[in-house]
């Protein structure tokens, strides 16, 4: 949730100093999937043939 209001306020930022255009937000309807997360304290590293993530509540 926090890293949402982040970019929020980054996208709006950029809008209101001419940068770019209106921010677009996520549907219900896309069919592109992604994953977004913050990398502290090394919490993201590659073991093998696995990637290994946090768990998201």
């Amino acid at each position: 949730m926090q890293q949402a209001l982040k970019n929020l306020e980054t996208g709006y930022k950029n809008f209101f100093q001419n940068r770019t255009a209106f921010p677009k937000f996520k549907t219900k309807r896309s069919t592109r999937k992604s994953y977004n997360t913050v990398s502290t304290s090394n919490n993201i590293r590659a073991e093998g043939n696995y990637l290994k993530l946090p768990k998201q509540n």
